[in-house]
């Protein structure tokens, strides 16, 4: 048995759907980090979770997790430059 993701058919069906979910997972990290209300931001952190969950199940951990932590860090390096 090998390792790694499972091939997902909907992927080959239609070649820009990692692209999409990508782009998607960006947008709503970005929301997120900028919301101020913690009900939005709630609710948006479980639809980023869910948008990250099926990055990594089309095969792109690696660039999700890389998204997440650039978002990650603006936030923390303006946060730094307020201080």
């Amino acid at each position: 048995m090998r390792g790694g993701p499972v091939a997902d058919p909907s992927s080959e069906a239609d070649p820009d759907l990692p692209d999409f979910f990508l782009k998607r997972l960006a947008r709503l990290a970005n929301r997120q980090a900028a919301s101020c209300n913690l009900a939005e931001r709630t609710a948006l952190s479980l639809a980023t979770l869910s948008t990250l969950l099926d990055c990594i199940d089309l095969g792109h951990e690696e660039q999700a997790l890389a998204l997440i932590a650039q978002v990650r860090d603006e936030i923390d390096l303006g946060e730094y430059l307020l201080v």
